[in-house]
């Protein structure tokens, strides 16, 4: 008798071992996510601003765009909006009149969108007088 109170008092206590250790391992993903460390975060880097020099070919104040011809030739698209810095015209309305001025744009990309941070434009050229 005495024999198989300590045979189940065994059992009974390997039993409760094992549901406890089978509750470790049973926990919702919201404690698990909590429970890692913060450097398995992921963060986006900063984006970073290039910068495009050409010729301006064309300026929409509308829909905010303007064209640039590089020196290998490829026009390039950049938008941008009340808050770009604008230097050399008189806000996104003296832009227009400048086409065929040489341009400078620093800009971030956003997807496949070149948005422009400002806008520097040459003050055109004269042409030498021929006598």
């Amino acid at each position: 008798m005495r024999t198989l109170l300590l045979t189940l008092s065994l059992c009974l206590i390997a039993a409760l071992a094992a549901c406890r250790s089978s509750e470790k391992d049973i926990q919702p993903p919201a404690q698990e996510s909590a429970s890692r460390p913060s450097s398995d975060v992921i963060t986006p880097a900063a984006p970073v601003e290039l910068t495009a020099e050409g010729e301006l070919k064309s300026i929409n104040v509308d829909t905010k765009t303007l064209v640039i011809k590089d020196a290998s030739g490829s026009e390039r698209t950049f938008s941008f909006s009340d808050s770009t810095g604008i230097i050399g015209a008189s806000g996104a309305q003296g832009l227009s009149g400048k086409q065929g001025n040489r341009v400078r744009v620093g800009y971030v990309m956003q997807g496949d969108i070149n948005s422009a941070n400002w806008i520097e434009i040459a003050p055109a050229t004269k042409e030498p007088e021929r006598k």
